[in-house]
């Protein structure tokens, strides 16, 4: 329980606190700041409420409660209200200590707002975004130069889809820009020194916003030299190439070690199932997992465990501990990073170059801006040689598509209850009664592509957009945003979450044209919307996350889908309404026929055989002793690939500017 004080504090201040009450209270939080353990937090707040009680003016004390009290919003089983009483607690003890430190004429301590974004991050984590805007809204009133809790509200906002005033939104967008390249020391179109900087925006966040691809990789690169320290500079050199002992591949097969947190229940584990499956008793690689995350790995890990030649677990092992066990345990020759920046990245360990090989791939969509980190795995759609000086890493080029699909499972068959009417959609014999699709997350959405799906829809008066079923404050925003463009909020129809896959997958065939978000396109999302044979509309941009939706779509023959722009996309989709559902039916037939092809794009025996190939070619340069370049590592059929990028205009085209609000609705 959180005592809020601020309620005596006008009577304290004119009258006074005795002497003996103030050297008390100080005494009491000096006591209280020497309990740090977790057994004694509540002693701690006892200790701190008293103190509170003697000196309402005591600033430490009164600061002390009110993150005391913030951080009781982490508890269990809350629900995403600001109106909730702990919400309204929080923010008057927050209150209290801004008088209190005015009536001392304090300066609020960077730590404050440090620890308060840090509570919105948690609280964002367990899908409380109204209460974590609260949090990072109070943080501002305390410090509004307060460059993380800056960027923090900026992206709670997106998240809500909340884009009221539009020129509010574009010019915050601008300031946190301002304010990035700052923190990279970035003037003009000069690249920026290295410099180990935590920016306001977030390398993953970064991938869903207007940000080119070179100030991506100076975010990533600023961000790897953080989590490091001053190891950026030393790990330049592979010291496997200087002269450090390297162990022999046993029985020929060179040692993979793949690391991951999410080989567990997410769509990295769901995406490489085939692959773990097709490297089993390969001849080629000897396959590990270091598997970093904490808890349960479920059915998924349970499964992939039964593939590979060995499951370590390193959730609690760090940086050169770690190493040490790479290198000098496992005796690793190529590791193979899924996390890149996202939860349970062990860059720290990666940076003292514990194999001779490292190579990122799959988990996350950008650089790593490592320099540590050998290759990126990818494809020439996804990543052509014109933006090769986008990537810290030297391409390792795939044919066909990068993105492994899961051909393992099945889609729910027979299932009668399995209807459009089921699923709130239109039936597929009323008049005109097209559905347009988009389950990518909220972030993913954004103003400029809204309207032009809100166009599509008044060009189609009886056809509705299906999106994922979001938070309801995100459900809300969109509605209004709807009714702004004069489309009736009931044509947007929410398709809740199904636990079995199977069921999920098989739905998205009451689709008749997905629409894929551009900047941050889907991913897994695509690769299920391809293995249900659904086409969807694709918009590549110059940085990879923009970009795997057209790869995966040309692998499936679908270049005919592939936008240049936003002008395109909308008459590209526009023009497959026009001719009806049966010829979009009927290319069904066309994916269908891509994804069983022996030995084509999506067959993961040979697609695993080609990966496969592509670390033994890896493994190769480094015994000849060559450093990795700017030259791609490729694997047979990409000057086919190359050729078709470019005829279909794959390459990429320079995004607009964010519209603005206003523009919403326009015709």
């Amino acid at each position: 329980c959180v005592l809020v004080v601020f309620g005596v504090l006008l009577v304290v201040h004119t009258r006074g606190v005795a002497g003996g009450s103030k050297e008390e209270a100080r005494a009491l939080v000096q006591q209280a700041m020497k309990l740090n353990k977790a057994q004694d937090a509540k002693r701690k707040g006892q200790l701190l409420q008293q103190a509170a009680l003697l000196d309402p003016l005591n600033a430490d004390a009164v600061r002390e409660v009110a993150v005391a009290a913030a951080q009781d919003l982490l508890g269990p089983r809350l629900p995403d209200d600001p109106g909730h009483a702990l919400t309204m607690l929080a923010m008057a003890a927050l209150q209290d200590y801004r008088k209190v430190a005015h009536l001392d004429s304090r300066r609020t301590p960077p730590q404050l707002c440090d620890m308060l974004v840090n509570i919105g991050h948690q609280l964002e984590g367990r899908d409380r975004p109204l209460m974590a805007q609260e949090v990072y809204e109070a943080a501002l009133r305390h410090d509004p130069s307060h460059a993380n809790t800056i960027g923090s509200l900026y992206k709670v906002r997106e998240w809500l889809c909340d884009w009221e005033g539009g020129g509010g939104r574009v010019n915050a967008f601008a300031h946190l820009m301002t304010l990035v390249r700052q923190q990279l020391g970035q003037k003009g179109s000069e690249e920026p020194e290295v410099r180990a900087v935590q920016t306001s925006l977030q390398p993953l966040t970064a991938l869903s916003q207007d940000v080119d691809a070179r100030t991506q990789l100076y975010i990533a690169r600023a961000w790897t030299a953080a989590y490091i320290g001053g190891m950026h500079k030393a790990a330049k050199g592979n010291r496997f190439l200087m002269g450090a002992k390297v162990a022999k591949p046993k029985d020929g097969r060179i040692t993979v070690a793949y690391i991951s947190a999410d080989l567990r229940g997410h769509a990295v584990s769901h995406q490489m199932k085939s692959v773990f499956k097709h490297h089993h008793k390969s001849s080629k690689v000897r396959v590990l997992i270091l598997n970093t995350f904490a808890g349960n790995p479920g059915k998924d890990g349970a499964e992939i465990k039964g593939y590979v030649d060995q499951w370590v677990d390193v959730a609690q092992v760090q940086g050169s501990t770690l190493a040490g066990q790479i290198s000098n345990t496992l005796r690793v020759h190529i590791v193979v990073d899924l996390a890149g920046h996202t939860f349970g990245h062990r860059l720290s360990a990666l940076a003292q170059r514990p194999a001779p090989v490292a190579m990122t791939y799959l988990g996350y969509a950008s650089t790593t801006g490592a320099a540590f980190m050998d290759y990126m795995i990818s494809d020439a759609v996804v990543s052509p040689p014109d933006l090769a000086p986008a990537y810290s890493e030297s391409l390792a080029l795939l044919p066909h598509t990068f993105y492994p699909l899961n051909t393992q499972q099945g889609m729910a068959q027979g299932d009668t209850s399995d209807t459009r009417q089921h699923h709130g959609l239109p039936t597929t014999n009323a008049s005109g009664a097209f559905v347009w699709a988009c389950f990518n997350r909220n972030l993913k959405i954004k103003p400029d592509i809204w309207k032009v799906w809100m166009a599509l829809l008044r060009k189609n008066p009886s056809s509705v957009l299906w999106l994922r079923r979001f938070h309801i404050r995100v459900q809300d925003n969109l509605k209004k945003h709807a009714l702004k463009a004069n489309i009736q909020p009931d044509r947007l129809v929410f398709a809740g979450r199904i636990a079995d896959r199977r069921k999920h997958v098989a739905r998205h065939r009451h689709a008749d044209l997905f629409l894929d978000t551009p900047r941050f396109g889907g991913h897994s999302t695509l690769a299920d919307v391809v293995w249900a044979t659904v086409p969807s509309i694709v918009m590549p941009g110059e940085v990879m996350a923009s970009r795997i939706g057209a790869s995966l779509m040309s692998a499936a023959g679908g270049a005919s889908f592939v936008a240049r722009n936003l002008e395109d996309y909308g008459e590209v989709a526009a023009g497959w309404a026009r001719v009806g559902t049966l010829p979009l039916h009927a290319y069904r037939h066309s994916i269908n026929a891509s994804l069983g092809a022996l030995g084509g794009a999506f067959d993961s025996s040979a697609y695993t055989h080609r990966l496969e190939g592509l670390y033994t070619l890896a493994w190769e340069t480094f015994r000849a002793r060559r450093q990795p370049d700017h030259a791609p590592l490729v694997m047979g059929g990409l000057a086919l690939d190359l050729l078709r990028a470019r005829a279909h205009a794959l390459v990429y085209t320079r995004l607009p500017p964010p519209l603005s609000q206003s523009a919403i609705g326009d015709s």
